[in-house]
């Protein structure tokens, strides 16, 4: 891992971890042979991803803590130090529509252009979650950062509806559904927690799965992901 990475999991795991937030407890640098690595405390627990594959029936009280969790994190007081890049609205927007030209995608600048900025894991996948039972831990700092709130809790959202690592061992389409209903109750629950705009949320999720449509050859699972972002820029009031 190159050195800035590593000082920034280091710098954004302890500020983390100083706010209250379940993570692990960084000692400090070293240096080994190969390289400088960060020290710390051993957490026991399995990833969320595999209890969200192989234990569907316990689903959703969890990603809903998840929510909750990611919360947390944006709760805590910045280091300003690391920004996180900037999306640009135009582009985003350009981008969307070369994916579905059919589609109206005119609210996206306005939405993800009014997001409140804030401490940002910038990773936050299930892959990165420890459950043991108890307690729910966020791990890999790498990527955290100064940046959009709303854009943050979106690529967690895009990374849910994605990843195959998440689906159940079943057929792809109930495995999409699968994907889908965890990724709302995400968001919902975001939102439930910290009052920011769903639609806002939804938005960003729509903009970071367009790149994860147009990354793979698979045609069958491009035109599912074309299908929710599509679905993501419609008003959440609408579904109601």
């Amino acid at each position: 891992m190159p050195d800035d990475l590593i000082e920034r999991e280091r710098r954004n795991a302890r500020l983390a971890y100083e706010a209250g937030v379940p993570t692990w407890r960084v000692d400090g640098p070293t240096a080994v042979s190969a390289g400088r690595s960060v020290v710390g405390s051993f957490e026991a627990g399995r990833p969320l991803s595999r209890i969200l594959r192989w234990r569907p029936h316990r689903a959703l009280p969890l990603i809903r803590r998840m929510a909750r969790l990611h919360a947390q994190i944006h709760a805590t007081p910045p280091d300003t130090t690391f920004d996180k890049k900037s999306v640009s609205a135009e582009g985003a927007l350009r981008r969307l529509r070369r994916l579905a030209p059919e589609a109206d995608f005119d609210r996206v600048p306005q939405l993800i252009g009014a997001s409140e900025s804030g401490f940002c894991h910038g990773d936050l996948s299930p892959s990165n979650v420890l459950w043991d039972g108890e307690r729910m831990l966020a791990l890999d700092w790498a990527r955290s950062g100064f940046g959009a709130l709303t854009a943050d809790a979106g690529r967690t959202a895009a990374i849910i509806f994605a990843s195959r690592r998440i689906g159940t061992p079943a057929p792809a389409p109930m495995g999409r559904a699968y994907r889908r209903l965890l990724a709302t109750e995400y968001m919902a629950a975001y939102c439930a927690e910290t009052g920011r705009s769903l639609d806002e949320v939804r938005a960003w999720a729509a903009v970071f799965l367009e790149s994860k449509a147009t990354s793979g050859p698979d045609v069958g699972r491009r035109a599912g992901l074309v299908a929710e972002v599509v679905h993501l820029v419609q008003p959440a009031a609408a579904e109601r």
